[in-house]
């Protein structure tokens, strides 16, 4: 920001001296009469002075920076220190917080890339730092600007990411965001601090579907392990053993001893009934 005192400042202050000088020299060539008039006029003339004098000061808080208006125009003149500052009429200042603010955007309804809808709510860290570019905007304006911004930014995002992936992506999320905003709050006379993305959820019955699948597709994978097990279980009691002659199972018997088997393991019983174990016994025996 620019901070310097222009030729307005300068032809005023000359005004005003010039002006009271003349006046005051004029009230004193008065004063010399006996009449009332006078006086009366010179007493005015100081209280007017003192109220106009005392009205210029203006105080800054503290985080705060201030604008110099003349007339209620913005001038290129910014206090940016806290305290008093004397801008009597037809200057006027215009504070701005320019503390660290927080801002949390509305909700964003976004549709991952396996088409499932999300919402994502995010909190935004932000100060002024151009008080002639912020004044351009209200508090309403920049808000609905960032809500704008971080929904092409975040739309885009988690339209090329499966749910699995978005729901893992907060982190991600906000330093794209954070570095889309960089550029697009200029504009506004602020600066993005942070961007956070406190929370990003599916619809519950959709949440509620994807559990009821990953169940079913649990179950689906337990039911093909258990029977890729009997099959191999099976197998192994028709194999017959050249070195022991032992012919092997026939299928009725294999399906009947690998159901055995199955349903003991699933009792936690460690072993098998005795003519597994005498199969298994007597294949081991000539390895």
């Amino acid at each position: 920001m620019k901070k310097y005192i222009s030729a307005d400042h300068i032809l005023l202050a000359v005004f005003v001296v010039l002006w009271t000088l003349l006046v005051w020299g004029e009230v004193e060539d008065w004063s010399n009469d006996a009449g009332w008039i006078p006086r009366l006029f010179s007493l005015a003339w100081i209280v007017l002075l003192t109220f106009w004098l005392f009205s210029g000061f203006n105080t800054i808080p503290i985080a705060h920076k201030g604008q110099l208006l003349f007339l209620g125009r913005r001038m290129d003149f910014f206090f940016e220190e806290e305290g008093f500052h004397w801008a009597p009429y037809p200057f006027s200042v215009k504070i701005q917080d320019c503390k660290e603010q927080i801002m949390e955007l509305d909700t964003l309804e976004a549709i991952t890339s396996d088409n499932v809808k999300v919402f994502i709510n995010t909190t935004i860290t932000y100060k002024v730092v151009d008080l002639h570019q912020r004044s351009n905007v209200n508090d309403a304006e920049v808000k609905r600007g960032l809500d704008d911004v971080r929904d092409q930014i975040l739309r885009v995002e988690v339209a090329s990411n499966p749910l699995d992936d978005v729901l893992k992506m907060h982190s991600d999320l906000g330093k794209k965001m954070h570095e889309g905003l960089q550029l697009s709050t200029k504009r506004w006379g602020i600066k993005i601090i942070e961007v956070i993305i406190t929370k990003v959820v599916t619809d519950p019955k959709v949440a509620e579907d994807l559990e009821s699948k990953a169940r079913e597709e649990l179950q689906r994978k337990g039911q093909f392990v258990e029977a890729q097990w009997q099959t191999d279980l099976i197998a192994f009691y028709m194999k017959p053993d050249i070195k022991t002659g032992f012919p092997g199972l026939t299928k009725e018997q294999a399906v009947e001893q690998a159901q055995l088997t199955i349903g003991q393991a699933k009792k936690n019983i460690f072993g098998v009934d005795a003519t597994a174990a005498e199969i298994i016994a007597s294949i081991l025996k000539g390895r």
